[in-house]
């Protein structure tokens, strides 16, 4: 076990981890274009639909802070002319082309609405942290206006899989922006292999709930009884993602195999940045490395794929 931890620490030492890791942290074309789809949407539509919930109406949400999806330095956000006309329709969550409904449910002669204003997420399941936030896993869908070749217009939607953080007390809403601002730093460094930030949303209800939204990057290498194998390389994209967040002058704070997480194609991910902090003390970089290195070799073997 000693000899296996000197020759996991002395590979990153030797600049092992470098940029022939980067296929372990890139995501697909089609991924790519909902994402930044939704980075120009200012509204959120959102809905519960798991266990015994099942939202007969959803809960409307507008943007509070941009997209960290292309990095965090972008032109300023424009904000829609008249949020309050998205507020009062029935937005529908599905993939064909929603309707502007009256209060009755029938719907309205004038729309109201453009597809283009906003999109949706349909909360599936649900996590509890330890910051007394609620996380849910969601599929998120956002519709694209596109023309036929004859004149003709129609919808594309595009899903993609992503997570929801929600604080409802002002103590947790302070907690999720203070992680919304950790991203932030992480994203104007370029640090790959941490979740593509969408947004930071607030309800429009007064005294609604905060959501940060971002992508859904696999699940952990622990959890509950289970437990992932990963391959060499894997753990090495770790340990050089680590590396990049601590050169953007952030300590996650919060190392553990719950924070690691692997997709179905073998990409890997650091999360949870609640505990997180800037930094640069070199020592505590040090021991933080040293704890991730520590808790990767118990999972590095055969890299046995991960379920979905």
């Amino acid at each position: 076990m000693a000899q296996a931890r000197e020759q996991c620490v002395g590979r990153r030492r030797r600049g092992a981890c470098d940029c022939r890791h980067a296929n372990l942290f890139t995501i697909s074309r089609t991924s790519q274009e909902a994402l930044k789809l939704v980075g120009s949407r200012h509204i959120l539509v959102l809905r519960m639909r798991y266990f015994v919930y099942d939202s007969p109406s959803p809960a409307r949400f507008v943007r509070e802070a941009r997209s960290l999806y292309l990095g965090a330095n972008g032109d300023e956000m424009s904000r829609p002319s008249s949020p309050a006309l998205a507020f009062s329709s029935n937005l529908e969550s599905t993939c064909s082309e929603p309707e502007a409904r009256n209060d009755d449910g029938s719907v309205s002669d004038s729309r109201l609405v453009s597809a283009e204003t906003y999109f949706s997420i349909v909360l599936v399941s649900q996590n509890r942290d330890r910051a007394m936030r609620v996380a849910h896993h969601a599929v998120l869908d956002v519709h694209l206006r596109e023309t036929d070749g004859k004149g003709g217009n129609g919808w594309r939607c595009i899903t993609h899989n992503v997570f929801a953080k929600l604080a409802q007390e002002d103590e947790e809403m302070d907690v999720l922006r203070n992680e919304y601002a950790i991203y932030q730093r992480l994203a104007a460094h370029d640090v790959e292999g941490v979740p593509a930030v969408l947004g930071l949303f607030r309800d429009v209800e007064e005294d609604g709930p905060l959501v940060l939204v971002m992508t859904d990057v696999g699940k952990p290498l622990r959890w509950r009884s289970e437990r992932v194998r990963i391959t060499q390389d894997q753990g090495d994209a770790f340990i050089y993602a680590l590396m990049s967040i601590h050169a953007a002058g952030i300590l996650h704070g919060d190392i553990h195999p719950k924070s690691l997480l692997v997709d179905a194609a073998g990409k890997v991910a650091i999360v949870n940045f609640k505990c997180a902090e800037e930094s640069t003390d070199q020592t505590d970089r040090e021991m933080e490395l040293e704890r991730l290195s520590e808790y990767l070799l118990d999972f590095v073997g055969d890299g046995c794929p991960v379920s979905e």
